[in-house]
């Protein structure tokens, strides 16, 4: 029986879109493409790994090939749970710390690398969890580093270092990364790995070797096709210093802002087939990068935002979580309030295959719901992890 959540009030003025925050994003700093360099990468080659908590705790695609998408999430003590048209399955006994989408067999399926924590490292694939590694991961990555349409896994496991598994596990570093992600960076098919190892800076390993983009040290990596060229630019938090992109295309750091975001996404807002990057600026709003300017959308400070389709409309809309202020909804210039209720988790996935994404919301003690077509269902009546 679908339950309705009862919206709080809430104050519409803090959307109102106006360009007159206190303060722009958009001005400038120097460059963090300077710092100590390391001859010939061999400093990359030697030491330990920690993650500041970068992979998700949940997961959402198609793991069953019906071509309608299922949920992983984690219940903490509870383990893993697989949510498929409207039943609840426990498949993982363990506590994961995280879980990162991936396609690791080729099939129709979507698998998922599983930092198990005590449990090690593990792959789903449909309904059965194949140990890899007792070993236990400090973070994980997914990258087809050798173009042949599969991801490999890339795990940190901490003092003996990242590792790749591809039919073996081979060490690709000894030194202990602070942050790791894939991304395919200069337009030849094929994911590099770029890990920020602290205080040595960001590097990138191609072709079995690794190079040094900058010796300055990442607060934030993530990745998204910015320009024309092809490939996934890397987008860089470097604190103090602002945010700046690596284009594929000019092989070369761009300064995008100044400013210091607390979180940064991507993905393509606009339907221009470029994405965009949505910045949380704290005490100066929300803002959206597009094409080489920024835009304010609030002036409120987001505590977490996702991109989802709830419309079906081949571009993405921003959800947003105002905090005290509720969950929005921002399509082209326009906010909507979904709930008024503060969630603590966003997730979103087409659950019902009818080419529009169904939005979740991990509201606490009130448990979790789906947001679809304007009317929202409680699936489970526990808090997540």
């Amino acid at each position: 029986m679908k339950t309705r959540i009862v919206m709080a009030a809430a104050f519409l003025a803090f959307l109102t879109l106006a360009l007159t925050g206190p303060d722009d994003p958009a001005r400038g700093a120097t460059s963090p493409a300077r710092g100590p360099i390391d001859s010939g990468g061999a400093g990359i080659l030697g030491g330990a790994v920690s993650s500041p908590g970068g992979i998700a705790h949940h997961a959402v695609g198609d793991f069953n090939a019906d071509g309608l998408d299922e949920l992983l999430v984690d219940l903490g003590t509870e383990g893993i749970w697989w949510y498929d048209r409207g039943a609840w399955n426990r498949i993982y006994t363990a506590n994961p710390e995280g879980m990162v989408l991936a396609e690791f067999d080729g099939d129709a399926g979507a698998e998922v690398f599983v930092d198990g924590s005590a449990s090690g490292f593990n792959v789903f694939n449909y309904l059965s969890f194949l140990p890899y590694n007792a070993t236990n991961p400090e973070t994980v990555a997914a990258a087809d580093v050798d173009s042949d349409g599969l991801d490999e896994p890339i795990v940190d496991f901490g003092a003996i270092g990242l590792w790749q598994w591809n039919s073996s596990w081979s060490r690709i570093s000894a030194v202990n990364p602070d942050y790791v992600i894939a991304a395919e960076t200069n337009g030849d098919a094929t994911d590099e790995v770029v890990a920020d190892f602290g205080s040595v800076g960001l590097w990138k390993r191609q072709a079995d070797a690794w190079t040094q983009l900058t010796g300055v040290n990442a607060e934030f990596l993530t990745s998204g096709n910015l320009d024309i060229h092809a490939g996934a630019d890397l987008v860089v938090d470097f604190g103090s210093l602002g945010v700046f992109f690596w284009s594929t295309g000019v092989g070369n750091w761009v300064i995008l802002s100044g400013a210091n975001p607390e979180h940064l996404i991507t993905g393509d807002v606009k339907g221009i087939t470029q994405d965009e990057i949505v910045g949380d600026f704290g005490t100066i709003g929300l803002w959206l990068w597009s094409t080489g300017s920024w835009t304010q959308l609030s002036g409120a400070n987001a505590e977490d935002m996702i991109i989802a389709d709830p419309d079906g409309d081949a571009k993405g809309e921003i959800v947003a979580d105002f905090g005290a202020l509720g969950m929005w909804l921002w399509d082209t210039n326009v906010w909507t309030q979904l709930n008024g209720v503060n969630p603590e988790t966003l997730l979103a996935g087409d659950l019902d295959g009818d080419g529009q994404d169904e939005v979740l919301g991990d509201f606490g003690a009130l448990g979790l719901w789906q947001y679809d077509a304007g009317v929202w269902t409680l699936i489970r009546s526990v808090n997540l992890d």
